[in-house]
């Protein structure tokens, strides 16, 4: 290592050390408020498993149809979701090319389907395969959302580079600390 530079570790690597780590703290923090904020604000609405009710939507444009349940739920399996518009006709929608899950302590989200509505308005939804005595479906939902896969993905790259600068910070605190730049050529 060049002695000029060696000198210049020794002489200011403890503060080097903290503008990474900081740098990586605060950008982490902002990421996961962000990512948060991203979450609530693409949850268009949620309905209950019934076999058939009416869905109001807003807006046009995609639609992601998710189901949402306690975590290792089995009781969506089997069960087929039609969507049709105002004026009668089916939408077939596409399966979620990848099937964003997402879960807390108690409840897990996953995206199911994507549909592309043309028209705001109530649309018919069907849930079809539903089975079992009333009450077996109670803590089960349906949530509609618009697309944020992309940018739940982005996130996640920023958050795994603030991770790494916290660590590479705390690494270089750690040389600082043990006198690595300290020895002899």
């Amino acid at each position: 290592m060049d002695p000029s530079m060696r000198h210049f570790l020794i002489d200011n690597g403890w503060w080097l050390s903290l503008i990474p780590a900081m740098a990586g703290v605060a950008l982490l923090v902002f990421l996961i408020v962000s990512v948060v904020r991203l979450m609530r604000s693409a949850r268009l609405f949620d309905v209950p498993l019934v076999g058939e009710q009416m869905v109001e939507f807003p807006e046009t444009g995609r639609v992601v149809l998710c189901i949402e349940g306690p975590l290792l739920t089995f009781r969506f399996r089997g069960l087929h979701y039609v969507l049709e518009t105002p004026d009668g006709a089916v939408m077939k929608g596409r399966p979620a090319l990848f099937r964003a899950h997402s879960s807390g302590f108690s409840t897990s989200r996953m995206e199911i389907r994507v549909f592309g509505l043309s028209m705001p308005g109530a649309y018919a939804f069907r849930i079809e395969g539903l089975k079992g005595e009333p009450g077996y479906y109670d803590n089960h939902r349906i949530v509609f959302m618009r697309p944020h896969l992309f940018k739940v993905v982005l996130h996640v790259l920023g958050i795994i580079l603030a991770a790494f600068l916290i660590i590479g910070g705390i690494v270089f605190f750690g040389m600082c600390l043990a006198g690595v730049f300290q020895q002899a050529p």
